[in-house]
């Protein structure tokens, strides 16, 4: 899962907290910092000073920042005369005037950085100010991490709702959801709409017999994490990936022909095949697939069930195949 990006609604009031911080400590400037791995992107600041610290600029990520400091040690940081510290001399913010600064990490639950809180001073501060700029910021900081803390729950909470928890696929629900929309879609479209399902043949005996175990996790679940891997990698950026259970997966293929579904279908299987050497079975991994064009008025339940009879007449021969599903009349 990604990290979740602040809403307009928390920037504004971040905005605002900035603008509070400058005025009660009679500081030069105050901003958020976000930190990627290349570059601190300012997403708040306070008005007046060089574009460079105001909102939407960007500076590359070197080590040469007191954002680094604050972000590698994970604790707030206070200097309150940069020229009293000879190993400041090479700080942008030194070489940029500014004397003194103050700044709070700004982090995921998980640790993870999201970026800085920070004060910034022309003139140094005398060492008793500094300190209450420190307590300050620190307590700022510890209440804007405890709203990303939110904000992160929110979103792993609609995430384990819409994904399978082994695989990172979307579930069944999801999908679901994704099929109703794609179908009132095609009653305004010519292109074809169609839907492929795919079991693990012979499961059962894999799991038993072939799996290496680890001592971290089940067998199982590293084959569905690397078998949703190699499916990843074999479809096209509109087609839409799912498991919809313990070992059914579907994808969703848009604006196709019979050739382009097959084809997928085809990609997919010759990609788990190989999937067996990695994990070490005596033989290859093989899929049972069928394949279901929409049918004008058909409900999804219809559509799915046709497609999973397909997929139960590749299994009855053998599996390592691919079947096309039949059509049917309509009332």
């Amino acid at each position: 899962m990604s990290y979740p990006t602040p809403s307009q609604a928390l920037v504004t009031e971040w905005q605002s907290v900035v603008d509070a911080i400058q005025n009660h400590c009679a500081a030069d400037h105050a901003l958020v910092r976000m930190a990627y791995p290349n570059s601190f992107d300012v997403l708040v600041a306070t008005a007046g000073e060089s574009k460079e610290l105001q909102a939407g600029s960007s500076v590359h990520r070197d080590g040469s920042h007191y954002c680094d400091d604050v972000l590698n040690n994970r604790v707030p940081l206070c200097v309150a005369d940069a020229n009293e510290s000879a190993h400041r001399d090479g700080v942008t913010e030194r070489r940029a005037g500014w004397m003194s600064y103050c700044g709070a990490p700004l982090l995921w639950p998980d640790e993870e950085a999201f970026g800085t809180l920070a004060l910034l001073s022309r003139t140094p501060l005398p060492s008793e100010r500094a300190a209450q700029h420190l307590q300050l910021i620190s307590c700022l900081g510890r209440g804007m991490n405890a709203q990303l803390a939110l904000l992160y729950r929110e979103q792993q909470s609609a995430y384990e709702a819409s994904h399978d928890n082994v695989t990172g696929l979307f579930n069944a629900v999801k999908f679901r959801e994704f099929a109703t929309a794609q179908i009132e879609g095609k009653r305004n479209s010519d292109q074809g709409l169609w839907l492929l399902l795919w079991s693990i043949d012979g499961l059962a005996d894999l799991k038993r017999k072939e799996l290496k175990k680890t001592a971290e996790e089940d067998p199982l679940s590293t084959l569905l994490r690397a078998m949703a891997e190699r499916a990843r990698g074999c479809v096209r950026q509109t087609d839409i990936l799912a498991r919809l259970d313990n070992n059914q997966f579907a994808m969703l293929i848009p604006e196709a022909n019979e050739f382009i579904a097959a084809s997928i279908g085809d990609r997919i299987q010759r990609a788990i095949r190989r999937l067996g050497a990695d994990l070490g079975t005596s033989s290859p991994i093989t899929l049972s697939c069928g394949v279901a064009c929409y049918q004008e008025n058909e409900s999804y339940d219809g559509w799915r069930s046709r497609c999973f009879a397909a997929t139960q007449n590749a299994e009855a021969v053998g599996g390592n195949q691919l079947i096309a599903a039949r059509e049917t009349a309509l009332q």
